[in-house]
């Protein structure tokens, strides 16, 4: 009796069973729904021709003039900048970082408290005396002697600390303070 149930169940399953040849092949709707996306999409790139053909044309005849010289006058009220590389990053509201490949500059109103090197993991350690308070903030430098520079807080001993990776040993780099301005100049 189970048996000839068993017989009974899977060939109604069979009959009923209703599946593709190749599960992986598109169906009919999947093929109507690219094509009308393609569409879209060509009619998309036309109407962007259509809107550059006047603006390509236009370059074309300045391309066909001839290379004219012109002098210009170097500008007085722009403030010179020896260095056109120097990047500048806000760490917070009271520190501001000016760097490029052989120099950095701490900007900040705080008095430093003290200051030194941790040889064998390539750090320089600046504390400053504040009683402030903030996050940890840690930023990396597109420097190659910079790599990296991070200010945290320590608000129960009334100082951050300002800790500066970097690429080579402490003892290549020259630290120099000056008006409240840390300035770590590379010797290499």
């Amino acid at each position: 009796m189970k048996t000839l149930f068993l017989f009974i169940f899977t060939l109604i399953f069979t009959i009923t069973l209703s599946a593709r040849e190749n599960p992986f092949e598109a169906t009919q709707a999947y093929t109507e729904e690219s094509a009308r996306i393609l569409e879209q999409n060509e009619t998309i790139v036309q109407e962007a021709i259509k809107k550059l053909t006047p603006i390509l044309e236009i370059k074309e005849t300045k391309k066909n003039e001839k290379n004219k010289v012109i002098y210009v006058k170097p500008r007085t009220d722009i403030e010179k900048n020896i260095d056109l590389n120097i990047q500048k990053k806000i760490l917070t509201d009271f520190i501001l970082i000016n760097y490029n490949n052989d120099k950095l500059t701490i900007h900040t109103k705080d008095i430093i408290l003290k200051k030194f090197t941790i040889e064998n993991e390539n750090k320089l350690v600046i504390d400053y005396k504040a009683k402030k308070n903030f996050y940890t903030k840690r930023e990396f430098l597109d420097s190659q002697n910079f790599k990296k520079i991070t200010v945290g807080n320590h608000k129960k001993e009334n100082f951050y600390r300002v800790v500066i990776l970097l690429s080579n040993k402490p003892s290549n780099y020259k630290v120099q303070f000056k008006d409240k301005i840390l300035t770590v100049l590379s010797l290499r």
